[in-house]
């Protein structure tokens, strides 16, 4: 019964999962199916908690249990049986039950109910972000300190089981984060943002966290682009990310033998995607259920299929495998051969990078996360100076300079909330990574409303940690020069994950207006602008703005980059599509 529950507190609020677990509530004591009804303490009005919605066919019924404890009658060629406890009934229906078991912990199924039934939305999301926090914050720690010993450990089979135990967090992490999800989308809080991204990398990155995972299992993972497709799509990256990664996971978790394969399509103006196993496929009377009460995965990914306006279908034959496919509208002006990307693609992208001569004051109530942190920073050569409140952060800044600070949002006493705001009126410019519960709109506004200049999530990324230390550490502007609207937004989307602040222009004119507010740092430019040659937009920026350095970014080779007059150049080169590796090191020299 323990098990039952643990299942049932986490489907209440979604009425097919709700009558799927009271029927298998009313399976363990020998009953077909199971009612559980409250009495409304304001109206005295009975409500129906778990399982059908039509308290009204058995009103009488439950109103006669409540006045002498039992009560039966037949319905429907069944018996009915009901069973009272204070303010709750639990009903019967068919079988020869077994009720005691139920009967003992009616009083706190009721008790559950009836906060699920009661509890408004808001006071629902507040419970939400507080779980989240209390959740991830001891995932933390043990992420952490996995991190470091295997960074530490020399000994194979150490390193082994280490990694199993790094794995298998993540993975928790990950079923915590759809059930999260689940509970947001079922209180109309959980948005997708539409902002350009580059295809291939996402995969590449997908490929790398799934391949150790198929290789435990001895499964091929196969990974296909089966037409041209678009460089780059305008749609959420991270929930993309998220039901690629649940759809994988779940063919790796039900197909023994053979492989997995995940191939891309791009036709009429739709990106597909198609997660296909080898597995031995579902029969005809699962698949309607499949996406709706089989799997929290499935379940979180049928609804961010739909949010991002497609829809997730299923089919699959005994035998013979299962197949998940949706797709989603993207245009294509840019198409690309993804496979040849895709092989040369590395697991990592970028080196780490070194952030020597750097000073950090790292601010979070809990010992063990500031001890991670402060190692991750060490490692990469930071100084760091550590505390677990937010009044001391503020005293010590009074009379210390630090390159950057790391805060967490959620401590007693003074959060990192008012921590940020009261920096932020003393007139304190230093910028602010705020550790948050999780990184969703609300926390993000948040952050930032109250005077921080990025966010991570918790448990902490090593490499995301030390890659926005850095990039915070260096924050450059960047104005991007780019006749193209898409390809300037997608290459504003990754300079901006690097912690850029970007502007665009679109044309020659565009740029001189742009920077008649002011130079930016770096200026990233095509040379092949509608209404003016590159070359002479160079000789004008030269002269307007000679503290600025000037990047070119085309698709010309470079033996075609012959300029008209001596002594004209720019100060950097990047051939279309620059990757991440080449931009992180144009930008970044040192």
């Amino acid at each position: 019964m323990t098990k039952r529950f643990s299942t049932l507190l986490g489907q209440f609020g979604d009425a097919t999962r709700r009558e799927l677990v009271s029927n298998q509530l009313a399976q363990c004591v020998g009953a077909e199916q199971l009612l559980i009804f409250v009495r409304d303490p304001g109206s005295g009005e009975w409500r129906s908690g778990l399982g059908f919605k039509n308290s009204r066919l058995w009103k009488k019924l439950v109103e006669k249990a409540a006045r002498q404890q039992t009560a039966e009658t037949h319905r429907q060629k069944r018996v009915a049986r009901a069973y009272a406890q204070g303010d709750a009934v639990l009903l019967l229906l068919g079988g020869q039950p077994k009720p005691q078991p139920l009967l003992d912990t009616l009083p706190l199924l009721a008790t559950l109910l009836r906060h699920e039934l009661n509890t408004d939305p808001e006071e629902r999301s507040d419970f939400l972000g507080y779980a989240n926090h209390e959740i991830r914050t001891p995932m933390a720690a043990m992420m952490g300190y996995v991190d470091i010993l295997l960074r530490q450990s020399e000994d194979p089979d150490d390193r082994h089981y280490l990694e199993v135990i790094h794995r298998n967090g993540q993975l928790l992490l990950e079923t915590l984060n759809d059930l999260f999800d689940l509970s947001r989308i079922r209180l109309n809080q959980l948005q997708v943002e539409k902002e350009p991204f580059e295809l291939t990398p996402l995969i590449a990155e997908i490929r790398g966290q799934m391949e150790p995972e198929a290789q435990e299992k001895g499964l091929g993972l196969q990974i296909f682009f089966d037409t041209l497709v678009p460089r780059s799509l305008s749609s959420d990256r991270s929930r993309l990310r998220q039901i690629l990664v649940n759809l994988l996971s779940n063919a790796i978790k039900y197909t023994e033998r053979g492989w997995v394969r995940l191939s891309i399509r791009w036709a009429d103006g739709e990106l597909e995607f198609a997660v296909v196993d080898s597995g031995v496929g579902l029969d005809p009377e699962t698949l309607p259920k499949l996406l709706h009460t089989q799997s929290i995965g499935l379940s979180i990914s049928h609804q961010l299929v739909r949010l991002l306006g497609g829809k997730l279908e299923v089919s699959s034959e005994s035998g013979k495998g299962t197949c998940f496919r949706f797709r989603l509208e993207t245009p294509g002006p840019d198409l690309i051969d993804g496979n040849i990307e895709l092989l040369t693609a590395p697991l990592q992208d970028y080196q780490l990078p070194d952030l020597a001569g750097l000073t950090t004051l790292v601010v979070d109530d809990r010992e063990d996360i500031r001890e991670i942190v402060r190692n991750y920073l060490e490692e990469a050569g930071a100084t760091v100076y550590t505390t677990g409140e937010g009044q001391t952060a503020l005293d010590f800044l009074k009379t210390k300079t630090v390159s950057v600070i790391v805060l967490d949002m959620h401590m007693p006493g003074m959060d990192g909330y008012a921590t940020a705001r009261a920096l932020r009126e003393q007139g304190l410019t230093t910028p602010i990574l705020a550790l948050t519960a999780s990184a969703n709109r609300g926390d993000r506004t948040s952050c930032m409303e109250a005077g921080c200049n990025s966010y991570l999530s918790k448990p902490v990324d090593r490499s995301a940690l030390i890659g926005q230390v850095w990039t915070l550490a260096y924050t450059l502007q960047v104005l991007v020069v780019e006749d193209s609207p898409l390809a300037a937004h997608a290459l504003k989307s990754m300079l901006e994950s690097m912690g850029c602040t970007v502007e665009m222009a679109h044309s020659g004119a565009e740029t001189r207006a742009r920077l008649a507010e002011g130079c930016p740092t770096v200026i990233l430019m095509d040379l092949g602008l509608p209404d003016v040659d590159g070359w002479d937009l160079l000789e004008w920026l030269r002269q307007h703005c000679p503290d600025s350095r000037v990047l070119a970014h085309t698709g010309r080779r470079p033996e075609e980059m012959i300029p008209p007059r001596p002594g004209l150049a720019f100060d950097g080169y990047l051939q279309k599509p620059a990757a991440r590796k080449s931009l992180l090191q144009s930008l970044f020299p040192r």
